[in-house]
């Protein structure tokens, strides 16, 4: 792709924010210029309609002009990724839980005959859950359909959040929208503490001794 190493300001004017892109207009006039989400610097809140931006621009396989490293008036490429810091922490806490879980998965099979099934369904739920990520980011660069979070959210619901977790990281997917990712662990959270209640027998039985 041909890069133009000139920055210019613009505006959003148009921003579809369940897809991931929208368009910017030039303050120096002229057409507008595609933008997609995963081009804004990091850190920063989602875009809205109005906001006043800095952008570089690419010339895609296809000859039409698309906006890079997009952030605030003022904020430069090499400031852009500093935010990133922050993100540190939950991205190994993520990786943390992914490797709890697997372990606990493998102690409820050996030690309390846990169905080899459940892990193969985690397994195949996971994979499933990050091709759906993948899809989604994919739409997210091209201005295709995207799946939906509450499809994104189901899947984790069911058993792949695993897979989620994963692709959040892996994939730099879904990881901007605090409302999005607090309900994602909520998710994740419901379907472990189903996982240990029906592959814990003895804590079943305690609960049951407690209720009568």
């Amino acid at each position: 792709m041909t890069v133009d190493a000139q920055f210019r300001d613009g505006v959003i004017t148009i921003w579809k924010d369940d897809r991931g892109f929208g368009f910017i207009q030039p303050a120096a006039g002229g057409a507008r210029i595609f933008v997609n989400v995963n081009d804004f610097a990091s850190g920063l809140p989602r875009p809205v309609e109005g906001d006043p931006v800095r952008f570089n621009t690419v010339i895609d396989p296809n000859g039409k002009p698309r906006a890079v490293s997009v952030s605030p008036p003022g904020m430069t490429a090499l400031t852009a990724p500093i935010p990133r810091v922050r993100l540190r922490a939950p991205e190994l806490l993520g990786w943390i839980a992914v490797v709890v879980f697997i372990l606990l998965i493998v102690a409820l099979t050996v030690f309390f005959a846990l169905p080899i099934w459940v892990s193969v369904a985690y397994f195949v739920l996971s994979v499933g859950c990050f091709t759906a990520y993948a899809v989604d980011k994919f739409a997210a660069v091209t201005g295709g359909w995207r799946v939906s979070e509450a499809r994104l959210l189901a899947l984790g619901l069911i058993g792949g959040w695993p897979g989620g977790v994963i692709a959040q990281r892996v994939l730099r997917h879904k990881t901007r929208k605090p409302a999005f990712i607090s309900i994602f662990w909520v998710t994740a959270a419901v379907n472990l503490i189903v996982l240990v209640i029906f592959g814990w027998p003895p804590l079943v039985e305690a609960l049951v001794d407690l209720a009568t």
